[in-house]
């Protein structure tokens, strides 16, 4: 392949933009402003798990267009990749709003949670032993989480290759500092809802930690730098202002070109030199055993895979038992917790159990 170069423009791309803030600081208004820009052309809002984008259309200068999806992971998602993929008017930009995308992380983290339930659950009728109690919080595994980051990331990435700006409304909390120990201390410090390196994959972050007080504490920018552990506050905040400060406009073109994980591609020259059938690992069936233990479909089907790839009947055959075993259980577990909903209450399982769940200031203009 031929190596592909360009001379560096020197120019800014459009960013992508965290606001940051407690209830009622002023965040969605100062979105819905920002959709009238001369400088940009459609402006696509999408909610999750909020109710104002109808009324925050009668915003003096508002122009945007709410894009539908059903509330479900998969519809927010499907929501993004359409409004992404617009194509630009006239040779200008169009806007992504998302009111609240840390909202996304916290569907995801209920996500896992219910799953992990499920397992105890399953894993309770499995062994003959009282069902959990159903208001418990059980222990969330490593794969689950993993499994709510890709997810979570999924979506982030398309709003950071997207090539016009984009807008990601989130919750700010004050939280206590931890110490050593784990407890709280009476340090407190200001959090942005949603996965915990959120702020760090955007370009701009702005914090609202009173109403309509707007601190810069990031810009990935050449033209306004922040020096460690200082941030901005911004009088007569708007994201108008803050693109002129970037130098962002109509010469602007969106060079976003993130490294993303295509799990389709396929080298045609690395194909051919790995043509050989892959091998089924060692510990195959402790992995198995693993998986039927926690009742993980997923892991139990992509084995299945990986066996059939590599030829080995045995292998398939350990995991089709493994499968059906599984299966059977989950279809146990629905029976059961059928049969539980259609009695009269009574008194909780006696061995149910579960383990708890757990700057410098400066003004400027902008």
């Amino acid at each position: 392949m031929a190596l592909a170069t360009r001379k560096p423009s020197g120019k800014p791309s459009w960013p992508t933009m965290l606001i940051a803030g407690r209830p009622g600081g002023g965040r969605s208004w100062t979105a819905a402003e920002a959709t009238g820009s001369p400088r940009l052309g459609r402006a696509f809002w999408i909610e999750i798990g909020e109710t104002v984008a109808d009324e925050y259309g009668s915003v003096p200068g508002a122009e945007y267009e709410i894009v539908d999806h059903d509330g479900t992971y998969h519809g927010i998602k499907r929501a993004v990749a359409a409004a992404a993929a617009e194509p630009f008017e006239n040779g200008q930009p169009n806007l992504i709003v998302v009111d609240t995308f840390g909202r996304l992380w916290d569907l995801l983290s209920d996500e896992a949670q219910e799953m992990a339930n499920r397992r105890e659950a399953a894993k309770a009728a499995r062994y003959k032993k009282p069902a959990p109690d159903p208001d418990a919080d059980f222990n969330i595994g490593t794969d689950l989480w993993n499994r709510a980051k890709r997810r979570w990331y999924a979506v982030l990435d398309m709003l950071i290759k997207f090539q016009g700006p984009s807008i990601l409304l989130s919750r700010l909390d004050e939280t206590s500092v931890m110490d050593a120990d784990g407890y709280p201390t009476k340090e407190k410090i200001w959090k942005v809802r949603g996965h915990k390196d959120f702020a760090a994959d955007v370009d701009i972050v702005i914090e609202v930690r009173k109403f309509r007080e707007f601190t810069l504490t990031k810009a990935r920018s050449t033209t306004w730098s922040i020096p460690e552990g200082q941030e901005f506050v911004l009088p007569d905040f708007s994201i108008e202002r803050l693109l002129d400060r970037l130098g962002v406009g109509a010469d602007t073109v969106g060079t976003h070109n993130v490294t993303t994980l295509d799990p389709t591609a396929v080298d045609p020259g690395v194909a051919e030199a790995s043509a050989e059938k892959p091998t089924v690992p060692e510990d195959f069936e402790l992995q198995i055993k693993a998986a039927v233990g926690a009742d993980d479909m997923e892991k139990i089907t992509a084995l299945w895979h990986l066996a059939n790839q590599a030829g080995d009947e045995r292998a398939k055959a350990v995991a089709t038992v493994a499968g059906k075993e599984v299966k059977q259980q989950l279809e146990l577990l629905a029976r059961a917790a059928a049969e539980q909903a259609a009695e009269p209450d009574g008194p909780p399982p006696a061995e149910a159990s579960a383990p708890a769940r757990g700057r410098a200031r400066q003004t400027v203009n902008a």
